[in-house]
């Protein structure tokens, strides 16, 4: 998409400045920011909440907690997602 997109944002009429494609290329990296910012702050509460559970029940982050059967995907106290 981006080879599609490019042709028509970087037209030869606004060279050699190309504000119109340096600015949606600006605003594309600021909207990425933004996300990125966003999904580590909800993933560092996860982790928070987690640790939190863990330390309640008296629990390290490598603890056996029941079988493997027993896992409970990003839910399970056994998994902190890397930030």
């Amino acid at each position: 998409m981006g080879a599609i997109i490019g042709t028509q944002l970087y037209r030869t009429e606004t060279s050699p400045r190309y504000f119109l494609g340096h600015g949606f290329a600006l605003g594309y990296l600021v909207a990425n920011m933004v996300v990125v910012s966003i999904q580590w702050v909800v993933l560092k509460r996860a982790n928070d909440r987690k640790a939190a559970e863990r330390e309640r029940l008296g629990l390290g982050l490598l603890t056996e907690i029941g079988d493997a059967e027993d896992f409970q995907g990003d839910e399970d106290l056994r998994w902190e997602f890397q930030l």
